[in-house]
């Protein structure tokens, strides 16, 4: 049980990085024009916007799996937009 709690955890922290990847890298530049203020809100920008997409595509999800009995998968996105 400990094994599946690791690597779950490694997954979500995982997913947390690559959502956030543009946001840690900006709030991280070492330059004098980092602490601007039209720079940080852009980034706070960018922080809202990635994470409202991946929050709501897992809110989506959440209706979804009772119709199909698992998770939403990259064929979910096939289907959807008409790929092969």
């Amino acid at each position: 049980m400990l094994k599946l709690f690791y690597y779950g955890t490694r997954f979500d922290a995982f997913s947390i990085v690559v959502c956030n990847i543009l946001f840690i890298v900006i709030s991280l530049l070492p330059f004098v024009f980092a602490n601007n203020v039209w720079l940080q809100k852009i980034n706070n920008f960018l922080f809202l916007l990635f994470n409202s997409v991946f929050l709501l595509t897992n809110c989506i999800d959440f209706g979804y799996y009772p119709f199909i009995r698992k998770r939403s998968t990259f064929d979910t996105l096939n289907q959807l937009f008409g790929g092969k």
